[in-house]
């Protein structure tokens, strides 16, 4: 078990323990894509510094408020 103490450390912790393992699958146009762990947790990343880059500072908190679509926190924008 991790000693991870939040949401991202805890997906941090599986990315390393798991790496090209599949994390998540999703449906677009009829075809299935996989997600690995290492793939997830790169996005996450991303993620994490495009809301650093907008201003977000350690400590202030963010909501997101969305459909339970894996899709949308996997693409990557062309």
């Amino acid at each position: 078990m991790s000693d991870a103490r939040s949401i991202p450390a805890l997906l941090v912790a599986q990315a390393s323990a798991r790496g090209e393992d599949l994390a998540l699958r999703y449906k677009a146009l009829g075809i299935w894509h996989r997600v690995t762990w290492s793939a997830y947790a790169d996005r996450m990343r991303k993620v994490a510094g495009a809301l650093i880059g907008f201003g977000l500072r350690p400590r202030e908190n963010v909501g997101i408020l969305g459909e339970n679509c894996p899709e949308c926190s996997t693409r990557t924008s062309a």
